[in-house]
């Protein structure tokens, strides 16, 4: 690492590593010790149901739509070839 980067690259991994692995383990830790102490996560009784898509989220929706099928058509060709010819084109 040093010798490809440089001597000041050496005392900053010798500090991430141990960093990284105490951090690590403290996070371990405290995980065992919560789920141990109260092992079942709290019971939501039901979700809230959906909210229709306003009218700008559905007008944007579209305008995305509209947007794919002229950038990648509605056939299965490859993607990345029709944005680099899209590209060399403008």
């Amino acid at each position: 690492m040093g010798s490809k980067v440089g001597l000041w690259a050496i005392p900053v991994v010798w500090a991430i590593f141990p960093t990284m692995h105490v951090s690590h383990g403290i996070g371990m830790l405290q995980g065992l010790v919560k789920y141990t102490l109260s092992p079942k996560p709290p019971v939501i009784e039901s979700l809230d149901p959906p909210r229709p898509p306003t009218a700008a989220a559905h007008e944007a929706g579209l305008r995305l739509e509209a947007l794919l099928l002229e950038v990648f058509g509605s056939s299965a060709e490859d993607p990345p070839r029709k944005l680099r010819q899209r590209r060399d084109q403008s």
